[in-house]
This record gives C-alpha cells, structure tokens and sequence, in this order.
C-alpha cells in the first residue's frame, strides 16, 4: 500500500479519478466478500480459542480482529466517501486535489494498521506459549 501510496501521489486528478473509478468496479464486492471472511473467521477464531485467553495468540488474534474493524472504519468513513465523489469526476465543486491527498493519507493509514495486525499474527505462530502445550 505505501508503494502504490507513492505512485497515486505523483499521478494528475484526472487519472487518478479513472483509476479509482476503474478499480472500484473490479474489487468492490471481492472486497467486502474478503473483509466478511476475516471478520468471520477472527471471530470464530476468538471463540475457538476462548479458553485460552491469556495466550499470546489470543492477543494477537484480537489485535488483528481490532485492526480489520478499525481498517474497515477508516474505509467507510473516508475512503468510500471520496471513491463515490470521483464518480462524478470533474462535475461539482470539490476539491478534487486534496480528496485526492485524503484518500492517499487514508490508504497509508489503513495498510499501517493491517500491517501491524499481521506482523503480530506472524509472531504468534512463532512465540513459545505455554498456555498451548499439553
């Protein structure tokens, strides 16, 4: 996300606007189908593992759970909003410049805290947790 981050910021509106709108058609519903998946199988992994909620991977679990729904937030409140703006791309009285910027700013965002959500469940695999062992 930070690469594609860089990329947006070096292109004009005017493409930027296509791309958006151009995307938003491919991976909208494979988006939302793959954010119901994880928030489905976070859960289920929390209840799996309930018994056991001091562990690491519990934590680590619940982090990453927390970082899909703060993710999701972010989306719905600032990216979904600017993705619905640039549909009407260059009709209207926007700033289309700084929503440009704003959705950028929100895309890193969001890929810092998916990042942070992964990295902790790629060292839950790793750390010794005695909670685990029979």
């Amino acid at each position: 996300m930070l690469g594609n981050a860089t990329a947006l910021q070096q292109v004009n509106t005017a493409t930027f606007a296509e791309q958006r709108n151009l995307l938003d058609g491919v991976i909208g519903s494979r988006l939302m189908s793959l954010y119901a998946m994880s928030l489905i199988f976070g859960i289920g992994s929390l209840v799996f593992m309930r018994a056991r909620y001091k562990s690491f991977a519990f934590l680590a679990t619940t982090i990453a759970l927390i970082t899909i729904v703060v993710d999701l937030i972010i989306a719905v409140q600032i990216n979904i909003p600017i993705n619905t703006a640039f549909k009407n791309y260059p009709i209207g009285s926007n700033s289309w410049s700084s929503l440009q910027s704003e959705w950028i700013n929100a895309i890193v965002l969001r890929g810092c805290f998916l990042s942070a959500g992964l990295f902790g469940l790629i060292i839950s695999i790793f750390h010794s947790d005695k909670t685990y062992k029979q």
